[in-house]
């Protein structure tokens, strides 16, 4: 059964196409290499993009290389047209979907969890024990020179004043501490 093309000198397309003549392929190649460029010129105009406008073209001259049986150079130009109006159709379509789509995906970054994620805070809390262990296995001057320095943020002075030690002995209590924790972290 044939559906007949609104083209009157184009003949009718069946739903099993023929595999074109290698005579019928040169032909309609020659034809569309003459007009590729004006194609790809008018597909840009219509969908703002030159990279997309070379994918429609490369699917309009599949299409027109499925239909290469149907007629000759007279019949091409408006089967051409044609095809190039329903892949136009369909690219129209599919950005139709895909905008949406895209426009979501992109706003799951604004959605996302500023927690971390559950991996970090695993890993976080076991270099915490580590560190917890290693300043437990100082001496209590040393460990409390560290602790002063590290989280209170005091000066070698004011330590060595709330210890009543010199300030060179808290330079190597920190030293001896940092040394310690680095080694023992290391380790593990």
């Amino acid at each position: 059964m044939g559906y007949p093309l609104p083209f009157s000198d184009c003949g009718s397309i069946r739903e099993s196409w023929p595999t074109p003549k290698p005579a019928e392929e040169r032909s309609l190649a020659r034809w569309f290499t003459q007009h590729s460029v004006q194609l790809r010129g008018w597909l840009g105009r219509r969908v703002g993009c030159p990279e997309t406008a070379a994918d429609l073209a490369q699917e309009v001259s599949l299409r027109l290389l499925g239909c290469a049986h149907a007629g000759g150079d007279a019949c091409w130009r408006g089967l051409a047209y044609r095809i190039v109006n329903q892949v136009l159709i369909d690219h129209h379509r599919r950005m139709a979907v895909q905008a949406p789509v895209e426009a979501q995906v992109s706003n799951l970054d604004a959605i996302a969890s500023p927690a971390p994620w559950p991996e970090r805070i695993l890993a976080a809390r076991q270099a915490l024990a580590r560190v917890r262990a290693a300043l437990s296995e100082l001496p209590v001057d040393c460990r409390t020179a560290f602790l002063l320095h590290g989280l209170e943020g005091l000066r070698h002075a004011q330590i060595a004043a709330r210890l009543g030690i010199s300030e060179r002995m808290v330079a190597k209590h920190l030293t001896r501490a940092l040394r310690h924790c680095r080694d023992r972290i290391a380790s593990d």
